[in-house]
């Protein structure tokens, strides 16, 4: 049994030696039963074995031409027919670049990175045409911003009053707030305010309210306003002093705008004429807070009271 074992093995090794392919680069194609050529043999064939003796692992044969393929010469493929991919006929089997596929540099365009192609030459009117392009900056002077002036327009953003709490458009010509800090004052002088209007509790001392408006050179008003005192010549005079042109622009004011709030919706309804809901919008817009604060619901109450009385 190891005997016949042993001829099996001594005979395959004997045919797979007189079988071999033992020739040389130039001699390798008659024994694959092809036409002798100078060259490698190109793809994969039975003589494999020669095709990698004649170019060491890592390397790469190139493909002989052929008819139907392209020449040597070209450096891009013709366009593929209909139904076939691009590249056929180009890459044999077992080969990954070929010598028809190069570009002016010798490179083969198969293989991996990015192609740059020459760089062009800068002419001399390069510079020109990008200041063409972009343009030269203009020397336009920035636009001045207007000043802000007051709108009878009640939905119309106010302008943008500085340390003026509570600041307000009331009416044309006239605003309203809280009473302002001295950087306030000065922002109301430099907007072309003519007149303050002060709502003061009575005896309540002004004279320190007087110094810092007048110094600006506004002209200071004060009106004693008290709810337990509420009369109509005190409406009355605070109707015709919001309405004469020879006090606007008109800025009235008063601690807690408790007083104004109150004063401003008589005015809405019996100046105007508009209706409760109407008076009452205006008077909130201005800071009247009747259901929120305890003296501007004195004040509220007070009104009421005024409106009975007097119609």
């Amino acid at each position: 049994m190891k005997r016949r074992l042993f001829l099996m093995l001594v005979s395959t090794v004997v045919l797979a030696a007189v079988s071999g392919c033992r020739t040389t680069r130039e001699s390798c194609a008659p024994s694959c039963g092809r036409p002798p050529y100078v060259g490698p043999v190109p793809g994969i064939a039975p003589c494999d074995r020669c095709r990698q003796s004649a170019y060491p692992p890592g390397r790469i044969a190139p493909v002989a031409s052929r008819p139907g393929f392209l020449p040597a010469t070209s450096a891009f493929p013709p366009p593929s027919p209909p139904g076939s991919f691009a590249g056929a006929g180009v890459v044999q089997q077992g080969s990954y670049s070929s010598s028809a596929l190069l570009d002016p540099s010798g490179r083969s365009l198969l293989d991996p990175g990015v192609h740059l192609a020459a760089p062009e030459p800068i002419g001399p009117d390069y510079v020109a045409d990008a200041t063409r392009l972009y343009g030269a900056p203009t020397q336009e002077p920035p636009v001045a911003a207007p000043l802000p002036s007051l709108r009878d327009d009640k939905d119309a953003p106010p302008p943008l009053a500085v340390d003026v709490p509570q600041f307000a458009v009331a009416k044309e010509g006239v605003a309203s707030g809280l009473q302002p800090f001295p950087d306030g004052i000065a922002w109301l002088q430099a907007h072309h305010y003519r007149t303050v209007l002060h709502l003061r509790a009575p005896g309540e001392d002004d004279s320190a309210a007087r110094r810092q408006f007048e110094k600006r050179g506004l002209r200071y008003v004060s009106l004693e306003v008290s709810p337990k005192d509420l009369s109509k010549d005190i409406v009355d005079q605070f109707s015709r002093l919001v309405t004469e042109d020879a006090n606007l622009p008109l800025f009235v004011y008063d601690k807690e705008g408790a007083l104004a709030g109150g004063l401003w919706y008589l005015y809405f309804r019996t100046a105007e004429g508009t209706s409760d809901e109407k008076a009452r919008s205006e008077a909130i817009r201005l800071g009247f807070q009747p259901e929120q604060n305890s003296e501007h619901r004195t004040m509220w109450v007070a009104v009421q009271n005024y409106l009975r009385n007097t119609h």
